[in-house]
């Protein structure tokens, strides 16, 4: 490798000169910053179980847990709060991690890979998922029934908590605004063993009632793209992640903002004005108060269950994209996303730490007075 230097020369005059003796130093004040770094990989997931113990998950296998969730602020943010897990896995990118309740959980990310614990994610072991497909969201309403979502329409299915995977047929769009014979699903969500929702490329919604042995296509006239008679026509938007929050209540989110939300366990969707212009990625819910997450930093609240949203976008000082959101209660939330960034807010997402990664408002890199004046 060729590296060129730089040579910079400083001329003094003789004003400026003077012996050790003759001049008194003025003592700096700068101290070198805290830099908080907890992992430099990109982060896909995080999970709360309380305000003490949080999971992480991300590329290259990466997947660590604290206890001392509660502990942990930006003075003190390190590496050593996380215990990094040994996963099985040979670099794989996590995509999704889920727990049905504490000590059960799946990871699933590409190449097919499917991961368990059976102890809050203290180990885990990897199961045979069946495919080499890419696996990008998983769903457990219990310990025994879930499902995993992934590339060129790939669903798969197990009663047994994993033991055994088996695919399942969605049956292909005849939509003219699928632009593809086989589409990606990136967001799977069951409210229970029977009942589940799909999301993925164009628009793609789907509904199951029977434990995914038969899905129906949801045409909802919101995600129609709206053209003028002499246009081409475009293709619907692509939709990232599905989640219910109770029986009635459930958001749709994906590309440019896009949000959708029903009240009524799904029979109509709306399309809600997200406040935002960026993909949206992740969301979470306490009550009436909402939060979500996506590309270039985008963050949003709602303090009404979601039916306006306000852009917070100063709140977490990063323009990377923020990939996944989660609330303890009504105070306490985690967000992570690009270059290992992790942010917590204990005021309800009011304000959040930087904890981990790259951020673009740091106090602590301010040039010594000295050198910038009084």
């Amino acid at each position: 490798m060729i590296k060129s230097y730089s040579i910079v020369v400083l001329v003094l005059g003789p004003a400026l000169l003077c012996s050790p003796l003759g001049c008194k130093q003025k003592k700096s004040t700068f101290t070198f910053p805290h830099i908080p770094a907890i992992v430099s990989e990109n982060l896909t997931t995080v999970v709360a179980f309380d305000e003490d113990n949080i999971l992480l998950a991300g590329d290259y296998n990466y997947l660590s847990t604290t206890g001392q969730g509660s502990q942990i602020c930006h003075e003190n943010s390190k590496q050593g709060f996380w215990t990094v897990q040994h996963t099985g896995l040979n670099g794989e990118l996590i995509c999704d991690v889920v727990f049905p309740d504490r000590q059960n959980g799946w990871a699933v990310g590409i190449l097919g890979a499917i991961i368990h614990t059976t102890d809050g994610g203290k180990t885990w072991e990897r199961q045979n998922s069946g495919t080499g497909k890419h696996l990008f969201s998983v769903s457990f309403p219990d310990k025994n029934n879930g499902w995993v979502a992934g590339d060129v329409m790939t669903l798969i299915h197990t009663s047994d908590g994993g033991k055994t995977w088996e695919p399942q047929t969605v049956q292909q769009s005849t939509d003219e605004n699928v632009f593809a014979s086989e589409v990606i699903f990136n967001g799977v969500y069951f409210l229970d063993a029977q009942e589940g929702w799909l999301v993925g490329e164009f628009g793609s919604v789907y509904h199951t009632t029977d434990g995914g042995r038969n899905w129906q296509i949801r045409a909802i006239e919101a995600l129609q793209p709206k053209v003028d008679e002499d246009e081409w026509e475009l293709p619907k938007l692509t939709l990232f992640d599905v989640r219910f929050f109770d029986r009635q209540r459930g958001f749709i989110l994906g590309v440019d903002g896009t949000m959708l939300k029903t009240d009524d366990g799904g029979r109509e969707w709306k399309k809600v004005d997200s406040a935002a212009v960026n993909s949206l990625f992740s969301i979470a819910a306490i009550g009436d108060t909402c939060w979500a997450v996506g590309d270039r930093g985008v963050y949003i609240v709602s303090t009404d269950g979601g039916n306006t949203w306000t852009n917070n976008e100063h709140a977490i000082h990063t323009k990377g994209w923020l990939t996944s959101v989660a609330f303890v209660n009504d105070n306490v939330g985690w967000v992570v996303g690009k270059s290992g960034a992790v942010f917590k807010t204990i005021d309800g997402g009011k304000t959040f730490e930087w904890l981990s990664g790259v951020s673009y408002d740091w106090p602590e890199f301010k040039p010594p007075k000295e050198l910038v004046g009084e």
